[in-house]
């Protein structure tokens, strides 16, 4: 394998949602989706996007419509992009696939994800807004952070019960204290600053 190969691997189909311009750790590509933020995803990472008058959905992953089985990603966010908020979170549950959807009206984004968020959504309210990743590990190795030093969170991440859980985090905690994961049936409203079940 070369050197190219070998890097393109490195947090592969990952992306970041930040505020702030970085030097980003794995081969990207970038695109502004408001003023203020910027979305970094892994070339690998299959996206699909969407812009109709005020709304923009960008799809991160696959979504797969049963109804529908030869629709594409593009063709189930056409169907989505005229719903209001409450209703495409309802309409979001018929779905399947690993995905991280990304809503953005007059500025204002919302990130949800599918049923079991198997594509996670982490995110960091350190700063005066909100940073978001796929893995809490590439957040924290962007922002600096450090491994919790709480015992009890130590004493899980290390221990048996950890690995045969497949490295399950305890509800929305992380191995690091400015990091939390949004849960399943939650939706992040970037406004806000909340994570709000539905």
């Amino acid at each position: 394998m070369t050197g190219d190969e070998l890097r393109r691997l490195a947090f592969r189909r990952q992306y970041l949602l930040v505020p702030e311009h970085i030097e980003c750790p794995f081969q990207h590509r970038a695109r502004k989706v408001t003023d203020t933020y910027t979305l970094y995803t892994h070339l690998d990472l299959v996206i699909a996007d969407l812009e109709i008058e005020e709304i923009r959905l960008i799809l991160l992953g696959d979504l797969f419509d049963y109804e529908d089985p030869q629709k594409d990603n593009q063709g189930i966010l056409r169907d989505l992009i005229s719903l209001d908020l409450n209703t495409l979170l309802t309409m979001s549950s018929k779905y399947s696939g690993r995905f991280v959807l990304i809503r953005i009206e007059d500025q204002n984004i919302t990130l949800l994800h599918d049923a079991t968020a198997s594509r996670k959504i982490f995110y960091s309210l350190d700063s005066k807004t909100p940073w978001f990743s796929s893995q809490s590990h590439l957040l924290a190795k962007v922002k600096g952070f450090n491994n919790t030093s709480d015992p009890s969170k130590l004493g899980y991440y290390n221990s048996a019960e950890f690995v045969a859980l497949y490295n399950s985090n305890l509800g929305n905690t992380t191995y690091y204290d400015e990091i939390i994961q949004l849960m399943p049936n939650h939706y992040f409203d970037v406004k806000s600053q909340k994570a709000i079940r539905f």
